[in-house]
């Protein structure tokens, strides 16, 4: 299920709204569960990336409980030419039939095409979903800059 931006956009702000009523009232304080769910998907799903070898960029992201990463919403772009295949590793077992989440961190792997050495970025593009909730985060990116010897 994909709630658009919108729809995001106006239960955070209604479930804010309400928190700030409450907790000017002396009635109700965030717990860190509560605060948590707030976090941007980027910050939620921490990744990070490293150049192993000339010819290969791994990226890692982390999944916290009760959230998961949809694996047909990854993308992997750079300039023409320059990513020769992406490996991904296998899905969760645990999941729900006709899911395809990872469930928890992921490593994916981006091979780079043999050639003059590119400059340049891989840029990976991610869409991760609160499973409690019932929501999906609006994508998120993570930039890694190509290093060449």
């Amino acid at each position: 299920m994909v709630i658009s931006r919108r729809q995001v956009m106006q239960a955070a702000l209604f479930s804010l709204s309400t928190l700030s009523i409450l907790s000017a009232l002396g009635l109700a304080a965030p717990s860190q569960a509560e605060e948590k769910v707030w976090l941007q998907a980027h910050e939620l799903f921490a990744t990070t990336s490293r150049q192993v070898q000339a010819r290969e960029v791994v990226f890692e992201f982390e999944v916290p409980p009760l959230h998961a990463l949809e694996r047909q919403n990854f993308r992997f772009l750079a300039a023409p030419n320059v990513i020769e295949r992406v490996i991904y590793p296998p899905l969760s077992p645990k999941q729900k039939p006709g899911h395809t989440q990872y469930l928890q961190k992921v490593r994916i792997r981006v091979l780079l095409a043999k050639g003059q050495g590119h400059s340049g970025q891989v840029t990976a593009i991610a869409q991760g979903c609160n499973l409690d909730l019932d929501i999906c985060f609006p994508p998120f990116q993570h930039v890694h800059t190509l290093k060449w010897p």
